[in-house]
This record gives structure tokens, sequence and C-alpha cells, in this order.
């Protein structure tokens, strides 16, 4: 018995609808992408501008240049993910 690809029984909506955008966006995801992308300029501006820097030499800014991408890429992906958890 084959099974058919379309859900034929129009009565039911189909179990996977990502063509859809959701109603409403989940606050606890933005509150955390919009709280960790201010930590990320706050960890900059303080580099920057205070003695955090001079104290740890120059691998400092490898190290803060390092992270920052690899957080910036996590955030994006969760901005991304937002619209799915519901």
């Amino acid at each position: 018995v084959r099974m058919p690809l379309v859900n034929s029984d129009r009565s039911e909506p189909p179990p996977f609808q990502a063509h859809r955008r959701p109603d409403g966006r989940p606050w606890p995801i933005t509150a955390l992408c919009i709280g960790l992308a201010l930590l990320l300029a706050w960890a900059w501006g303080h580099a920057l501008g205070g003695g955090t820097a001079r104290a740890f030499g120059r691998g400092y800014w490898l190290y803060l240049g390092t992270t920052s991408a690899a957080l910036t890429v996590a955030l994006w992906g969760l901005w991304r993910l937002r619209g799915w958890a519901r």
C-alpha cells in the first residue's frame, strides 16, 4: 500500500506548516536576542574605552573578535529561529 505524498483529506490541516507565518513572536527569545546584542555592544565599548584591552595585551582583541563573531552568528540564528519557536 502506497501512502499519498499530499494530504488528500482537506478537512485536516497539514502537519507541517512552515510556509505559514505565526501570529505572534515569542517575547522571551526576542528579549534574549536584544539583551545579548546590548551586552555585546557594551563589551566592545568597554574594551575600546577601558583598560581591559591594555591589561590582557594584544591577545585580548583576538579573543574579543572571535567570541563576538561566534555570538553574532548565534544571535542571528536565534533571531531567525524565533518565528518557529511556538
